[in-house]
């Protein structure tokens, strides 16, 4: 495993935005903002990461909010990171086997 993080979720309540961004090699890539902030500060919130080949798609209390293309090819995704003001209550990992080409 690496450091590289394929999918970072970065709620900015101050800011009024929901950064979506990766970081591979010490560096950090182009932020993702567009989308505003459905949420609010302090209220619960169900948040679904769906990883599929090509993106991934992020629903918010149900609601599609954004699909972020992978940046890192699908065969290396290892990490995605949750920050700032953000408490986790629950993770839970669903999955199917990778495509043949990917094995």
């Amino acid at each position: 495993y690496n450091n590289d993080i394929a999918f970072h979720f970065n709620p900015r309540f101050q800011e009024g935005y929901i950064v979506r961004n990766h970081y591979i090699s010490g560096r950090w890539g182009q932020e993702e903002t567009h989308g505003g902030l459905p949420l609010r500060r302090g209220e619960t919130f169900e948040a679904h990461f769906i990883c599929h080949y090509d993106r991934f798609t992020v629903l918010l209390n149900g609601q599609h909010f954004c699909d972020f293309k992978h940046r890192v090819p699908f065969h290396r995704i290892s990490h995605i990171t949750i920050s700032y003001d953000v408490t986790i209550q629950l993770i839970d990992f669903e999955g199917i086997p990778p495509p043949l080409e990917y094995i």
